[in-house]
């Protein structure tokens, strides 16, 4: 019997030798109490309006233009292909007859500038906003102010610089 068992102790570290097998200690050690802390999404909306008269019924005309300055710690672009939207907010006082939704904004990026990455510090996201006086409009729209927001959308791209 202890032939066996002998023998069978003395097959197995030879197997184990042989096959990759390793009659070793394990020790383990911990760096404890680390930390890391998240970066910071923050940016600046650029848009200046160009105060254009809009219209007749049916065209579409820029009334603004703008950028985006990243002042946070991730890489950030404009979020392609919704970028942004434009919501009329109301029609002045005396055209009651004029509804907001004879208006339709739209936000489009300028030519590459829906791909291009804006760094940490950097301003870029170029964009310009249209509006657009609905074919059907009534007249009691002619001569009337509307009150529009802008709303731009950006994304992360990857980790910081």
């Amino acid at each position: 019997m202890r032939k066996i068992f002998g023998g069978a102790l003395l097959f197995s570290v030879v197997g184990a030798v042989l096959f990759g097998g390793v009659l070793a200690w394990k020790s383990t050690q911990i760096a404890s109490n680390n930390s890391a802390t998240v970066g910071d999404l923050n940016w600046t909306l650029l848009y200046t309006p160009n105060n254009s008269l809009i219209g007749p019924n049916g065209n579409d005309v820029k009334v603004g233009e703008g950028a985006v300055t990243n002042n946070g710690d991730f890489n950030i672009k404009l979020d392609a292909p919704a970028i942004g939207e434009v919501t009329v907010s109301s029609v002045d006082v005396g055209h009651q007859l004029c509804q907001v939704t004879n208006f339709h904004g739209a936000v489009y990026a300028k030519l590459g500038s829906s791909l291009a990455v804006i760094p940490d510090g950097g301003t870029g996201g170029d964009f310009y906003v249209n509006m657009l006086v609905d074919q059907n409009a009534p007249l009691s729209c002619v001569g009337a102010t509307i009150s529009y927001d802008v709303a731009i959308n950006v994304i992360t791209t990857g980790s910081n610089p």
